[in-house]
């Protein structure tokens, strides 16, 4: 006969787990359902804190797996709320922001509550996306200082923030591209978006299309996770941003030098002129013309461009 949950969970420093699942039942509530001296048991960790102690004997690549499915799950921000002591085993960094008042008046949220919101906000078919949603604060406390208006702030929080998650998600043995496009919502998810070409430019430059949408995405999950104030004065603005984004994306605008219809290479073709840094500062007259709208971006275009420079 296998241990009884009682015996499992009194046992537990010695106990061997082969396997580790989450599962959702009809009632509303998950169980970690693991393999333990060959016989499976359905233990809810919840029922007792001796339980949770069970998943440090839980490989890093089996808790991330069912962790992943957990944060894109139905009702993942319930979930992590009611088993935060839980999850705290494998993410202790999550502890400090529970009960950490904010304390400014864009904010009518503890720290961990904003994080759960923000969660509950951003779009659960993109996994990218809510783990950048479920770390990008967890800064936060580290870097909490009292202003000249009585009120907090945490400056650096978002390098902060990113710091964690990528130590987090290293930990927990997340994949090199994941990790990445995590951490790089995060460490920009405070650059408010603008309705402001420039800036957009910059933004798709910096992340691709695909970021850039999640970036405007997370931000709205943020910024729905404030205080009314907040919402009320950003709402239609960051919308605007957005529509922006799409707007580039659709039409193929230029970002940047290298998406000119005419190559360095071409330049060094008509001019003659060797390699180097000369070519780059060359390319960049044709495209602020380009950008600013005076001439379009085709090849007789930025030639006859070109030749006024030369």
């Amino acid at each position: 006969a296998g241990l009884s949950r009682d015996t499992w969970i009194s046992a537990s420093p010695k106990a061997r787990i082969d396997d580790l699942r989450v599962e959702a039942h009809s009632d509303g509530r998950y169980r970690f359902t693991a393999t333990v001296t060959k016989d499976v048991r359905n233990v809810e960790f919840i029922v007792t804190r001796g339980g949770r102690e069970l998943l440090r004997h839980v490989s890093a690549e089996r808790i991330q797996s069912e962790f992943r499915k957990l944060v894109c799950g139905s009702g993942a921000a319930r979930i992590l709320r009611e088993f935060v002591s839980v999850i705290e085993v494998f993410i202790p960094e999550f502890a400090a922001g529970v009960g950490f008042a904010q304390q400014h008046y864009h904010h009518d949220l503890d720290v961990w509550e904003h994080i759960l919101r923000t969660l509950d906000n951003a779009d659960p078919r993109d996994e990218v996306l809510r783990l950048a949603a479920l770390f990008h604060d967890i800064g936060k406390p580290a870097t909490a200082r009292t202003g000249g208006d009585a009120q907090l702030h945490f400056p650096g929080h978002p390098e902060k923030s990113m710091e964690m998650a990528d130590g987090i998600m290293t930990r927990l043995r997340f994949d090199g591209r994941t990790k990445k496009q995590v951490c790089a919502l995060i460490e920009d998810h405070d650059w408010y978006l603008k309705p402001d070409e420039k800036q957009i430019r910059q933004v798709l430059a910096r992340h691709g299309p695909e970021q850039a949408r999640r970036l405007a995405a997370l931000q709205r999950a943020d910024m729905m996770a404030h205080a009314p104030i907040v919402i009320e004065r950003s709402a239609e603005e960051l919308s605007m941003a957005t529509a922006m984004i799409e707007s580039f994306i659709r039409t193929g605008a230029p970002l940047g030098p290298k998406d000119l219809e005419i190559s360095g290479r071409d330049i060094m073709s008509l001019t003659g002129l060797p390699p180097g840094p000369g070519i780059g500062r060359l390319l960049e007259a044709p495209f602020r013309a380009v950008e600013s709208g005076r001439i379009r971006n085709t090849r007789d275009a930025l030639e006859a461009r070109l030749e006024e420079l030369i």
